[in-house]
C-alpha cells in the first residue's frame, strides 16, 4: 500500500482503513470487504491510469524525515488550517439562507468543529515539539554530531500518543461520513449542500493521507532513529 499511492485512492473509495491500521497485510485488509485481490488490483490499475500525467509522489520511506515533515506541514497542515475555518464559516452563512436544510447543516457543523479544535491543538504540538525532535534525531545519527537531550522524554512515546490522537480524529471523520451517507446528497438537495458534501469528501481523503504519512511512515522512522538505526538511502 505504501509503495503505491493509487491503492490509497481505491481503499479510500471502499471506506477501508489504511491510514490508522496500515501495517496489515493486503489480504487481511480486503478480507472484510468482499472484494477479491484480483478485483482490487483491477481498480488500482484504473486509478493509476487516471493518475497518469501527474508528477509521481516521492517514496516517503526513503526521503529525509525533514523533507517528509516539511511536506506534512506545508501541504496537509496548511490545507487543514485553511479549509476547516472556511467550512465552518460557510456552513454558518448558508444555514442562515437555506432554511430547509438548516437542521442537517447544523448537525454536520458540530463534528466538523470538534475535528477542527482537535486537529488545531494537535498540529501546534507537532510543529512545536514532536517534529523538531524528530528532525534532531535525524541529525544525531550523523557521525560526530551529538544527540540533543529531549526535555519531554521519548520520541517513541510522543509519536505513539500522537498516533492515538490521529486515530481519534479519524473516528470523528467517520462520524461525518455516516451523517452524510457517504457524502451522497439527499434527493432534492441544493447545489450548496451538494458542494458541501463534496468538500467534506475531499477533506476526509486528504486527512486520511495526512494520518497515513504520520502513522505508517514518519513515526516508525522516528522510532528507528531514536533506537540508533541509521537509514540506508
Amino acid at each position: 500500500m505504501i509503495e503505491n499511492p493509487a491503492a490509497a485512492d481505491v481503499l479510500e473509495k471502499l471506506d477501508i482503513d489504511y491510514y490508522c491500521r496500515g501495517g496489515r497485510a493486503l489480504g487481511d485488509i480486503l478480507s472484510g470487504s468482499g472484494l477479491s485481490l484480483e478485483a482490487f488490483m483491477a481498480q488500482v490499475d484504473q486509478a493509476m491510469y487516471l493518475r497518469r500525467g501527474n508528477p509521481p509522489s516521492p517514496d516517503w520511506r526513503f526521503v529525509s524525515v525533514r523533507k517528509l515533515i516539511g511536506h506534512i506541514v506545508d501541504t496537509h497542515h496548511a490545507y487543514l488550517r485553511f479549509e476547516l475555518p472556511a467550512l465552518d464559516k460557510w456552513i454558518t452563512n448558508i444555514s442562515e439562507q437555506q432554511h430547509g436544510e438548516r437542521e442537517v447543516l447544523l448537525i454536520l457543523q458540530r463534528p466538523i468543529q470538534r475535528f477542527h479544535q482537535h486537529l488545531e491543538v494537535q498540529m501546534r504540538k507537532e510543529e512545536a515539539i514532536l517534529f523538531p525532535a524528530i528532525s534532531d534525531l535525524e541529525t544525531a545519527v550523523v557521525p560526530g554530531v551529538p544527540s540533543s537531550r529531549l526535555l519531554f522524554g521519548s520520541v517513541a512515546n510522543l509519536s505513539r500518543a500522537t498516533e492515538d490522537q490521529n486515530n481519534r480524529a479519524a473516528g470523528e471523520l467517520q462520524e461525518i461520513r455516516v451523517l452524510t451517507n457517504n457524502y451522497a446528497s439527499p434527493p432534492g438537495a441544493s447545489t450548496t449542500l451538494s458542494t458541501l458534501f463534496e468538500r467534506l469528501r475531499i477533506l476526509t481523503a486528504c486527512a486520511h493521507q495526512h494520518f497515513h504519512l504520520e502513522n505508517n511512515i514518519l513515526f516508525p522512522r522516528a522510532i528507528n532513529l531514536e533506537k540508533g538505526k541509521i537509514p540506508c538511502h
